[in-house]
């Protein structure tokens, strides 16, 4: 019975908390691609991919898992994503999303996030995606991501 907003302290630094993708973040979705031989569609100005859900995030103690040591600052996510338009009938996409492994800064200070997808009508996917460390100055933090997200083979959405 943990509100949204609350966070669950599990000692050492080590919490999990709710969380949701500013709008300001504007992230957008440029293309779908249908199965294999089938054109390749530019997706309305309007198709915004929201994010949220919940994100363990590694405190200074470190976390061990069964993927190995978590350090500082690594996260392992689990929620959903929203695509505007996304469905074949152009209602909103729901995409529910889980980390597979831990994200963390890699040497070149990027992280490379891997999840895997499900939806209703393209089924199970994964998505990849890379994240340079984000910049911070007196405008605010900005982002640079890029990345896709698969579905069985079929389609394609590029973001």
């Amino acid at each position: 019975e943990i509100p949204l907003d609350g966070e669950i302290d599990l000692g050492g630094g080590n919490r999990i908390v709710g969380y949701a993708v500013n709008e300001d973040a504007n992230q957008r979705v440029l293309t779908k691609q249908g199965a294999p031989g089938q054109m390749t569609a530019a997706m309305p100005p309007a198709s915004r991919l929201h994010e949220g859900g919940f994100r363990l995030v590694v405190g200074r103690s470190g976390l061990d898992t069964i993927d190995g040591q978590a350090a500082f600052g690594a996260t392992i996510m689990q929620g959903i994503y929203v695509l505007e338009n996304g469905n074949s009938d152009r209602s909103d996409a729901e995409i529910t999303f889980h980390s597979v492994g831990i994200v963390e800064l890699n040497s070149w200070s990027t992280s490379v996030v891997y999840q895997k997808l499900h939806h209703e009508e393209f089924g199970e996917g994964q998505l990849a995606s890379v994240q340079p460390m984000p910049l911070v100055d007196g405008d605010g933090t900005h982002l640079k991501i890029r990345g896709v997200l698969v579905f069985g083979g079929s389609s394609s959405v590029g973001v």
